[in-house]
């Protein structure tokens, strides 16, 4: 009896652990998730600066799903990023062509700030941008270790550009299902694809910029910062600009462009090519551009073609190119190759071929040949369904807008087709039996010609009119007037 007594109690101690063990369990489980969570603190850091990664903040670690920190700021290569509600775990695809293995960070949202001297070399370009902004962000590292390759995905992207003087609204750009690659070495390169975006251009260095909208589908582009240089190459499948034109419901687009430039020297490296452009004139133009006059809404054609002939381009070739009513479906190619010292350079040339002045267009080709860096050879034609026809030549001087000689070839059967094309209805009019031609020889002086902001204020030429030896003329509206003065009787006091 006593020794069954004495049993009961050892089995009970046994099977049920007494307070102190629990303690001590709960005290070594508390010691290990403190370890847990202090090692990576103390190590992580120190080994990802080996690595060029420096973490300056971090709050909110959360391990209940998983490993998830609330927010950590990071510094990359002198980039600043700032990731809120970030992830990272271990991913296997075996059918990547770069790893098989890669290490995979989700955020949902990603604030990048650009290195100063990136900031710098952009604010000289007239251009303030710092945050860029990611959202639903997935980054894969192939390996922890310099150079840096990743790739990444992005549901939007979004950032805001100022001017630097601040002169100005801010201009908002977003893309939206965002692929890219990154690479740090051997220099900070990012290239990717986009879906679609929504950008806003203007000019940074002027003050007073008009804003231009316009979305885009399907872009691939690539860009990198040398020392030297930072190339950019962009191909957007289709545009269409959201400006508001002076032709109301005019519809704009275009089509396969591409364009490489780079952007420390813009105006001397910019390429563009575009299978077809359909484009209006903005009803604002920049400071730069010469402004219609009050009674004209559009500029006019000779006016057009000049500006495209002085656009900033190293080179620019559109296959069909319209531009409102004026010019329609012409082939467009402006070449300005940089000279080379000690090397024979192709010179600059401008051709534009097609149809203008709608709805009843005529058939037009100009070109100009740059004879030297100073000097050029205009020659332009105009055709119509009539069979009128004006034909130019002209020697130009870049230094005024005028040309040093001109040379005009008006063959019109009816000047009637003319003036009631420009809605000039009722005037005389005369039958051309021979062509008209008009010479005109800028005249050289002591004093040269005054030009202010590319005009010119004061030109001397001598001009001379050839006309047919007969040139019949019908009076048309002013016949009744003129008939009604012969009419009159004389009266004598």
């Amino acid at each position: 009896m006593t020794q069954t007594k004495s049993n009961v109690p050892l089995k009970t101690t046994s099977s049920t652990p007494t307070r102190a063990h629990k303690k001590r369990y709960l005290r070594f489980i508390l010691l290990f998730l403190l370890i847990s969570l202090l090692l990576p603190s103390i190590f992580i850091p120190p080994w990802l600066a080996t690595k060029g990664i420096e973490i300056t903040s971090i709050s909110g670690i959360n391990i209940n799903n998983g490993f998830v920190i609330e927010k950590i700021s990071v510094v990359i290569s002198q980039y600043r990023l700032r990731f809120t509600n970030i992830s990272v775990g271990r991913f296997i695809d075996n059918e990547s062509a770069i790893s098989a293995a890669s290490w995979r960070l989700f955020a949902e949202k990603t604030d990048i700030r650009l290195p100063t001297a990136v900031e710098d070399a952009l604010n000289k370009q007239g251009i303030r941008l710092q945050y860029i902004h990611l959202f639903d962000t997935s980054l894969n590292f192939t390996d922890l270790s310099s150079p840096y390759i990743f790739s990444a995905h992005a549901r939007r992207i979004t950032t805001a550009a100022f001017h630097s003087d601040g002169t100005e609204l801010r201009a908002k750009q977003a893309v939206n299902d965002v692929d890219l690659v990154l690479a740090t070495q051997p220099n900070f390169t990012i290239s990717g694809m986009i879906q679609q975006g929504d950008f806003s251009l203007f000019f940074p260095n002027l003050k007073k910029s008009p804003h231009y909208p316009l979305r885009f589908n399907k872009a691939n582009f690539s860009i990198a910062w040398r020392p030297n240089s930072t190339p950019l190459s962009i191909h957007i499948a289709k545009i269409e600009p959201t400006w508001k034109t002076i032709n109301e419901g005019f519809k704009q687009y275009v089509t396969n462009a591409s364009l490489e430039m780079d952007i420390n020297r813009p105006t001397k490296t910019m390429m563009l090519h575009a299978d077809t452009a359909l484009l209006d004139q903005p009803t604002r133009l920049p400071s730069f551009i010469e402004q219609p006059d009050n009674e004209n809404k559009s500029i006019h054609l000779g006016q057009t073609i000049a500006n495209l002939a002085q656009l900033p381009f190293k080179k620019l070739k559109v296959k069909k190119f319209t531009y409102g009513q004026l010019i329609l479906e012409a082939k467009l190619v402006l070449e300005t190759p940089t000279l080379q010292s000690g090397k024979k350079s192709k010179l600059a040339r401008f051709t534009l071929k097609g149809k203008a002045l709608a709805p009843n267009p005529y058939n037009l080709n100009v070109h100009i040949k740059h004879l030297n860096k100073d000097d050029a050879y205009f020659t332009g034609l105009m055709s119509g369904p009539k069979g009128n026809s004006l034909n130019c030549k002209a020697n130009i001087r870049f230094s005024q807008p005028l040309p040093k000689d001109l040379s005009c070839t008006a063959d019109f059967k009816n000047t009637k087709d003319i003036t009631e094309r420009f809605k000039l209805n009722d005037i005389p009019s005369a039958k051309l039996t021979e062509p008209i031609v008009i010479t005109a020889k800028q005249l050289e002086s002591d004093e040269k010609n005054i030009v202010i902001d590319n005009k010119v204020i004061d030109a001397k030429y001598q001009v001379d009119i050839s006309l047919p030896k007969s040139l019949p003329v019908e009076l048309n509206h002013y016949a009744v007037y003129i008939a009604g003065l012969f009419s009159k009787k004389l009266i004598t006091p």
